[in-house]
């Protein structure tokens, strides 16, 4: 689908425009809007580019729209009916590059094999509590060890960072390498209005 409404859509008007030409991907179990194709109108002018073209924003095609405003997309929801009413608005997009979608994918496959995120965060917590609660063993045997001395710190010291180690091993099980930085990135850009679209269109 477009990201654009139709000239009679009753969408127009208020409406925020990203300038580009995008459609549904699944990506295991979890889609994404892809981008296929970015108005680039003249750039350096705000009144006669489209948004994903301007400097700095840093989008290309075949990126994939995870989220806006912090809400994951749906395919059920159109790119334009999130937008609406963001004519002029700063928009935050939640961005996956073309270079992460591999990985991108094989996480969206571990949570769904986990239950979704809300299970994902089930079984981080409960990793954390397994290393938590062992911790707390470790350091009664050390207070055993060390009777008549001052016991030291170690009940907790540790614990997330463990469980971040763990979580990191689960992630490489499925090929992913945490070193590599992050998967996804949110940017901030300005939706244009319908005029602006219109100018940056028949620049290109």
């Amino acid at each position: 689908p477009s990201e654009y409404g139709g000239e009679g859509s009753p969408l127009l008007g208020s409406h925020g425009h990203l300038g580009v030409q995008a459609s549904w991907q699944e990506l295991e179990g979890a889609g994404a809007y892809r981008i296929d194709s970015v108005t680039k109108g003249d750039i350096w002018d705000m009144r006669y580019s489209g948004p994903l073209a301007r400097a700095g924003v840093g989008l290309v095609e075949g990126s994939f729209i995870i989220a806006v405003n912090r809400v994951r997309v749906l395919k059920e929801v159109s790119l334009e009916q999130m937008l609406a009413n963001f004519s002029g608005c700063e928009v935050l997009l939640t961005v996956v590059p073309p270079a992460c979608a591999q990985r991108f994918a094989q996480v969206q496959g571990m949570l769904h094999k986990s239950g979704g995120m809300d299970g994902f965060r089930r079984l981080s917590a409960s990793q954390l509590k397994a290393f938590q609660g062992q911790s707390a063993q470790d350091g009664k045997k050390a207070q055993k060890k060390k009777k008549g001395k001052k016991a030291k710190k170690g009940g907790g010291e540790g614990t997330q960072a463990e469980a971040e180690k763990k979580l990191a091993a689960m992630l490489s099980g499925i090929g992913v390498d945490v070193n590599e930085g992050p998967i996804w990135r949110t940017v901030r850009v300005r939706a244009a209005d319908a005029q602006t679209r219109r100018n940056a269109v028949l620049r290109d």
